[in-house]
C-alpha cells in the first residue's frame, strides 16, 4: 500500500490503531496551518491587487480630466519613451554644427538658435528612414538625416542652396515619401493652440513652422482653440513634427474580428473613456491598460484560490468532525486542540475545561514527559493546570466531591471492571506550615478530616483504590497525623473508607499494606471483630487472611482479604538474609543460603578487568555497611534473574 500522506488520502480503515491516528492528525494539523497561511497570503495580496487598479484607474481620469487624452485618445502625450516612438536630440553644435544647421533646415527651425535647439528640442523616431538606426539599437547613425514626415509647406529653396549633397538626395527623397503620406489620421491642431513649457518661456506657433493648409485632415477631433498643453520640468518638451508614424495610424484606424472579442470583453474599462477598442490608445495609455488588465485577472485568479481554499477548509473541518467520532474521546478533544490552537500566539489561547483535565491526567502521569510534549504539540502550561487544581477544594478526610465525580464514573464500568484493591501508607513529612489562599487556611497542624489540633503533623496517611481488571487509580483519603498512626484510629478510618467506596459502585475484595506494627495492629483488630461477629452467630470462623467489614444496618457484609506488599516483601528477606541464614531444600537435599555467597559472587565478577557479567551490582547492593535499606530497588536488583543465572553457572562450573 502507498504511504498515505495527504487528508484526502485517509479512509476508515486507516484509522484503527493509534500510530495510523497520530499520523492522521499529524498530517491534518500541517495541512491545517498551511491553508490558513496561505489564505492570509492571499486576502493581503488581494488588497495589494485592489489598491494598485483604483491607482492605475485613478490615472487614467486625471489624465483625461486634464485634457491629456482626447476624447478619441489620438491626442499626443507628452512622454519621454514609448513603444513606438522614441525621442532623439539634434546633433551638438561644439561637435557637429554643420549637421545640426541642416536639421534646423529640414525641420523648419532655421531662424532659431543652435544652443536653444539642442537643449530645449526633441526630433522623434517617425522621421527617419529604417537605415538611419543599425539592427538590434535604437541609437541613430552618425549621417542620419530626418527625411520622412516633414511638412510639405516648408520652402526648401534656402536649404537646398547651402546643404550638402546628401542632404538634397535626402529631402528629394522626402518630397516623394510625403506626397504620398496618408495623414488622415492625424490630429487636427488650429492656429492658436499654442504648447507651452515651464523652463522655455517662448510660445511657438504652428503657422510659423510649417503649414498645414494643404493636409487633408477630415474626420479628425479639434481641440478647443484657448486649449493648451502644459509641460513639467521633468518631461521632453514636444515638437509639432512628432506625429505618430502612417503605419501605426493605420493599424489604429483598422477593426478586426480579433479587436472586436477583444473590446467586447474589455468593454468595461474603455467605456469609461468613451473608447470601443484598446487600439484607440496612445502607446502610453494602452502601456497603463495592459498592465490594469493583468492586475485583473491576477486578481480573478486570487479569488479563484481563495474560494477553492474555503472549500478546503470546510472539507478538512468535515474530515475531522467525521473521523473524530470513531476517536477516543482523549484522541478526538487533543485532536481538536491541536487543530484549533496550534496557529495561535501563546497568550491567544484558550482552553476548554476538559481539555485542561485531560493535560492534567497527563501531567499528573509524568511532569517530564509533559515538559517534552509541550514542545512538541500545543498543550496548557504547568501553571494552567496548578490553577486549576486550586480551583478544587480537595479537603482531609473523605472528600464529597471525588465521591460524587466517582459515582459518576463507575456507572458507565462493567460489573467485572468494578472490582478493585484497596492500598494504604503512611509517608514522612517535614514539619512547617503552610497559608492556604483558596481556603484561607493555615496547613500543617494535624487534621483527620473530623478531628484537628494544633499539634504538628510530620505524617501523612493516604487511602487508593486500584482497579484489577481494568487499569484505573484513584486517591480517596488523606490525613495529617503526628507520628504513626494508631491502629485504632487506622481500623476506624479503613471501615469508613471501605463504606464510602462501596456506596460508589465499586467492589474491594482486598487491601493492601506494607509490615508496619500499626498497620498489622489495625487488621488483627478487624479480625478480632470478624471473629466476635462469628461467634455470636453461631458460625465457625477459619480464614485468618480474611476479615469482614459491615456495610450497613443491614447486616451486608464484605469480605476483604489483606496482603503484604510484594515490594516491602522483598527488602525485608533481604535485610533479614543480611544477619541470619536462609535453610532450605531441593530435590530432598537440604541447603544453606548465606548473604557471604553474593559478596562472593560479587567479588569473582567485579575481579573480571574488561567484561561484568552483573554490571548493576554496586557497594552499595552487596556490602552491608553500605547498603540502602529504604531502597526496594537494591534489593529487587540484588534478587534479580541474571543475578541468580550467574550465580548458578559459577557454582556448576567449580
Amino acid at each position: 500500500n502507498a504511504k498515505v500522506s495527504y487528508m484526502g488520502d485517509f479512509h476508515e480503515t486507516d484509522l484503527n490503531s493509534p500510530g495510523k491516528r497520530k499520523r492522521y492528525w499529524q498530517i491534518s494539523q500541517n495541512s491545517y496551518s498551511s491553508l490558513r497561511k496561505r489564505n492570509r497570503l492571499l486576502l493581503s495580496q488581494n488588497l495589494a491587487m485592489k489598491r494598485e487598479i483604483k491607482n492605475f484607474r485613478q490615472l487614467t481620469n486625471h489624465l483625461k480630466n486634464k485634457n491629456k487624452i482626447a476624447e478619441n485618445c489620438f491626442s499626443v502625450l507628452k512622454v519621454r519613451k514609448v513603444l513606438d516612438v522614441i525621442n532623439h536630440r539634434f546633433p551638438n553644435p561644439k561637435l557637429y554644427l554643420n549637421r545640426l544647421i541642416d536639421w534646423m533646415k529640414l525641420v523648419g527651425l532655421e531662424n532659431e538658435d543652435p544652443n536653444t535647439v539642442y537643449n530645449r528640442k526633441r526630433i522623434c523616431s517617425a522621421h527617419f528612414s529604417i537605415n538611419c538606426t543599425s539592427s538590434g539599437t535604437k541609437r541613430l547613425n552618425v549621417n542620419s538625416y530626418p527625411t520622412i514626415n516633414i511638412p510639405v509647406g516648408i520652402s526648401y529653396s534656402d536649404s537646398t542652396n547651402h546643404s550638402t549633397p546628401t542632404v538634397n538626395k535626402y529631402l528629394n527623397v522626402s518630397k516623394s515619401i510625403n506626397e504620398e503620406l496618408n495623414l488622415s489620421c492625424i490630429e487636427k491642431l488650429e492656429s492658436n493652440t499654442i504648447i507651452t513649457d515651464n523652463d522655455v518661456t517662448e510660445t511657438i506657433c504652428i503657422q510659423d513652422i510649417f503649414d498645414i493648409t494643404d493636409l487633408d485632415l477630415s474626420g479628425i477631433q479639434v481641440l478647443n482653440s484657448d486649449s493648451t498643453v502644459h509641460t513639467t520640468k521633468h518631461d521632453v518638451p514636444i515638437t509639432v513634427y512628432g506625429f505618430l508614424r502612417d503605419d501605426v495610424l493605420n493599424r489604429s484606424c483598422t477593426r478586426s474580428k480579433d479587436t472586436k472579442k477583444t473590446s467586447i470583453k474589455n468593454a468595461g474599462l474603455l467605456k469609461q473613456f468613451g473608447l470601443n477598442r484598446c487600439k484607440q490608445l496612445t502607446p502610453k495609455c494602452k502601456k497603463f491598460y495592459d498592465i490594469t488588465n493583468n492586475l485583473v485577472r491576477h486578481l480573478r485568479r486570487q479569488k479563484s484560490k481563495k474560494q477553492l481554499f474555503k472549500q478546503r477548509l470546510r472539507a478538512a473541518e468535515s474530515i475531522s468532525e467525521m473521523y473524530s467520532e470513531k476517536m477516543t474521546a482523549a484522541a478526538s478533544i487533543f485532536t481538536k486542540l491541536q487543530l484549533r490552537e496550534t496557529m495561535k500566539k501563546k497568550k491567544g489561547r484558550r482552553f476548554t475545561i476538559d481539555e485542561k483535565i485531560l493535560s492534567l491526567s497527563l501531567f499528573k502521569r509524568s511532569p517530564k514527559c509533559y515538559r517534552m510534549l509541550s514542545v512538541m504539540f500545543t498543550l496548557p502550561s504547568p501553571k494552567t493546570l496548578h490553577n486549576v487544581l486550586s480551583s478544587v477544594s480537595i479537603k482531609t478526610g473523605i472528600c464529597p466531591v471525588i465521591m460524587n465525580v466517582l459515582k459518576e464514573k463507575v456507572f458507565n464500568l462493567k460489573p467485572l471492571e468494578r472490582y478493585c484493591t484497596l492500598l494504604f501508607d503512611e509517608v514522612s513529612l517535614s514539619s512547617g506550615l503552610h497559608y492556604n489562599s483558596s481556603n484561607d487556611q493555615i496547613d500543617g497542624f494535624v487534621d483527620s478530616g473530623t478531628y484537628k489540633n494544633q499539634d504538628y503533623a510530620d505524617h501523612a496517611l493516604v487511602f487508593m483504590v486500584r482497579g484489577i481488571k481494568k487499569k484505573f487509580k484513584q486517591p480517596m483519603c488523606y490525613t495529617f497525623c503526628q507520628g504513626a498512626t494508631k491502629q485504632d484510629k487506622l481500623a476506624c478510618l479503613l471501615k469508613e473508607v471501605v463504606r464510602e467506596v462501596h456506596k460508589t459502585g465499586l467492589k474491594i475484595i482486598a487491601s493492601i499494606f506494607d509490615q508496619g506494627r500499626s498497620n498489622e495492629g489495625a487488621i488483627k483488630l478487624l479480625k478480632a471483630e470478624t471473629r466476635k461477629y462469628f461467634i455470636k452467630r453461631n458460625k465457625e470462623y477459619k480464614d485468618d487472611i480474611m476479615y469482614e467489614i459491615g456495610l450497613d444496618q443491614n447486616n451486608e457484609r464484605v469480605q476483604i482479604i489483606h496482603i503484604f506488599d510484594v515490594h516491602h516483601l522483598i527488602k525485608c528477606t533481604r535485610n533479614n538474609l543480611l544477619t541470619k541464614d536462609l535453610i532450605f531444600s531441593m530435590d530432598r537435599n537440604v541447603g544453606r543460603a548465606r548473604w557471604l555467597h553474593i559478596q562472593e559472587l560479587y567479588n569473582v565478577d567485579s575481579a573480571l578487568p574488561d567484561c561484568k557479567m552483573l554490571p548493576r551490582l554496586t557497594d552499595r547492593h552487596v556490602v552491608p555497611e553500605r547498603i540502602l535499606k529504604m531502597k526496594v530497588k537494591c534489593a529487587t536488583q540484588v534478587f534479580s534473574q541474571r543475578v541468580s543465572s550467574t550465580m548458578q553457572f559459577l557454582a556448576c562450573k567449580y
